[in-house]
């Protein structure tokens, strides 16, 4: 069993592989990690800065259009220098990008199966989206008026924007607001661009693309609002007889105690075994 492993912001393999220790402990020894490294070097996560040296490392500084295109290139040179892989587990900003590249897949290759068997998604952001179209379909035919109120990052100003803009956008807004520890900028850094430059969130109601593949999908119980938000939209794209969920007790991180780490790989194993059962 080979897994393709993306973390998340400001971290790199190593803390991954620290995050994931005590899981790849309880997983069966046959279990391949494979783990990917991000591409631009970034501001650390304060938390991993005192524990571990750097580089530290991310699939995106910006989170526009033009470097989650290339966060997907990526992903597809993995794949295609070190493939082919049983799964996927992304943590954070990592479990987004994979949860966009795999949309993505499916988008475009409606008839062919993905190129792997489940995926798991751990604490993820919102996914955003690296289809400049997409952007352009959620962003393009809005008034001056409207775009302003996207620029002016006021969570005011967001609440009056249309559906499903303003979703996309305050879930943007609040989780780069509280992330703002780890990359260290205001929010107007990320809304305060052409249009076509925003983050644009994928949205269900809109992006019409599932992944029809088990997943298993795990955040913490106590984590912030929108973090919540942010892992219960990802479970949106996800097939419903084919996706697993847990909650944990650790806040944006993996779980660490021995009952909720051996929960987690007892739901990935289930997960995992929905590959054999006959799908109505």
């Amino acid at each position: 069993m080979r897994i393709l492993c993306c973390h998340g912001f400001g971290t790199g393999p190593e803390v991954m592989k620290h995050q994931l220790a005590k899981v790849r402990k309880c997983c069966d020894p046959s279990w391949e990690f494979h783990f990917v490294a991000g591409q631009s070097e970034g501001p650390p996560d304060p938390v991993v800065a005192a524990a571990f040296p750097g580089p530290y490392l991310c699939y995106s500084l910006d989170f526009d259009t033009a470097s989650m295109r290339a966060a997907h290139d990526l992903i597809d040179q993995e794949f295609e220098k070190h493939g082919p892989f049983d799964g996927v587990l992304g943590f954070s900003t990592g479990a987004a990008l994979l949860t966009a590249y795999l949309l993505e897949k499916a988008a475009l290759y409606p008839e062919e199966p993905l190129p792997l068997q489940f995926a798991i998604f751990c604490s993820p952001i919102p996914p955003i989206s690296a289809d400049s179209a997409y952007t352009e379909m959620m962003f393009g035919s809005l008034s001056p008026e409207e775009q302003q109120r996207i620029r002016s990052a006021d969570e005011v100003q967001i609440s009056q924007l249309p559906e499903p803009v303003r979703s996309a956008v305050s879930v943007t807004a609040q989780c780069f607001d509280l992330l703002r520890p780890v990359h260290g900028r205001p929010v107007s850094d990320f809304l305060d661009r052409n249009m076509l430059d925003v983050p644009c969130v994928l949205r269900p109601e809109v992006y019409k693309a599932r992944l029809a593949i088990p997943t298993f999908h795990c955040w913490g119980k106590n984590d912030p609002p929108v973090f919540q938000e942010s892992a219960r939209l990802v479970e949106s794209f996800c097939h419903p007889r084919m996706r697993i969920s847990y909650q944990h007790s650790v806040i944006h991180n993996m779980p660490r105690s021995t009952v909720e780490v051996k929960a987690m790989v007892s739901g990935i194993e289930k997960m995992i075994s929905l590959n054999q059962q006959p799908r109505l």
